[in-house]
């Protein structure tokens, strides 16, 4: 039976594609949340999935959290078929208004918390598995206008850094990796002016992930497959 481990799925994304995952019978999803105590919709989800999502709390900018997700994997020979890195968060300040405690956060959790929850469980990844990191249009520095978003923007510079690098060197074992654009869509963190409704976007990152091979790895897509700059 396929394992799928997505992080930051209490909600918006990350929340619709563990539903998604777990909607084919034959697929187990591991859904992550920084609290689960808080996270109803996501419990609801694994309730209405029969129980095919199972909860559990990892904190992605937390090194000893991580290191305690990897050792429950371990403990329970868990092998993971597909990894998403969707756990994020956002500042939408410009230059000139940035502070030191947000933007460390930020890039925390956006940019070295896929790196070191990847680098623990890529040992949990079956070879020839697949790693999607939720990325965004905003991290392509050839589309960069303005500073709006600027750290959140540099977060997801480093992110699709980070997916180039990993696709070779994880290319001998036949482990696929994607830097995803979910576009913008109707969440908490896109906002209410976001053109896109969080169905339309995950049913078009299902068809991405589902078609990701070797052969597409180590490439910046949005959710209709289409190639982005760098």
């Amino acid at each position: 039976m396929p394992n799928v481990l997505i992080t930051g799925a209490n909600r918006g994304l990350g929340l619709a594609l563990a539903e998604h995952f777990a909607s084919r019978h034959d697929t187990c999803v591991i859904a992550t949340t920084r609290d689960a105590s808080t996270a109803s919709d996501l419990h609801a989800a694994a309730r209405r999935c029969d129980d095919r999502i199972e909860v559990i709390a990892v904190d992605v900018a937390s090194a000893t959290s991580i290191a305690a997700l990897a050792e429950a994997l371990a403990s329970r020979d868990i092998m993971l078929d597909v990894l998403v890195n969707n756990a994020g968060t956002a500042s939408w300040t410009s230059f000139g208004e940035i502070d030191e405690v947000t933007s460390a956060e930020i890039m925390r959790v956006n940019a070295l918390g896929p790196v070191l929850v990847t680098q623990a469980l890529a040992g949990r990844v079956r070879d020839g598995g697949k790693i999607v990191n939720i990325s965004s249009t905003l991290g392509s520095i050839e589309r960069a206008t303005s500073s709006w978003g600027l750290v959140y923007s540099m977060s997801k510079a480093a992110l699709n850094m980070f997916s180039k690098i990993l696709s070779n060197e994880l290319r001998d074992r036949q482990i696929a990796v994607l830097a995803l654009h979910p576009g913008w869509v109707r969440t908490r963190m896109g906002g209410d002016e976001a053109p896109l409704e969080i169905a339309q976007s995950v049913a078009g990152m299902m068809t991405v992930i589902d078609g990701l091979t070797l052969a597409t790895s180590g490439q910046f897509l949005t959710y209709e497959g289409a190639p982005l700059p760098w």
